[in-house]
């Protein structure tokens, strides 16, 4: 899904607990799942290495779009460094709580987006907010 904002969102299958969205396919006997978004750079003629993944610059988990700021191949070394920076990432710590709110947060905006483009209701879905809810003013 092509959002107004730049990002193109993965509206299908989410990985719990990290919020990613997720591929699969299948070819003769052997299936493979991969992350939405190093699958979009495979697509784009990517290869990787071994220590080489798929970061999001654009620090949305569901972008699937290659370049321009958004998706792009690094190492795990350097995904890490950028994630501390932006203060995603907690050292050795697990952040579970975090990675729960980002898969349900994924899933918010996936179901959202499922039927095309809305702007309110992709706003609901980032926000975490039911559009049926009472304001206070």
């Amino acid at each position: 899904m092509k959002s107004p904002h730049g990002c193109w969102l993965w509206v299908g299958s989410i990985s719990s607990p990290d919020g990613y969205g997720r591929f699969t396919w299948q070819r003769g006997n052997h299936q493979r799942t991969v992350a939405a978004h190093r699958f979009a750079l495979l697509v784009a003629g990517e290869s990787f290495g071994a220590r080489e993944v798929a970061e999001h610059e654009c620090n949305e988990p569901l972008c699937v779009r290659v370049g321009c700021g958004h998706v792009r191949k690094t190492t795990q070394r350097e995904n890490l460094r950028y994630a501390v920076e932006l203060g995603r990432h907690a050292g050795n710590r697990v952040a579970v709580t975090a990675l729960s709110s980002r898969v349900e947060r994924s899933r918010r905006i996936r179901n959202a987006l499922r039927d095309g483009w809305d702007e309110r209701r992709y706003r609901e879905a980032i926000f975490g907010v039911d559009s049926d809810q009472q304001t206070l003013f």
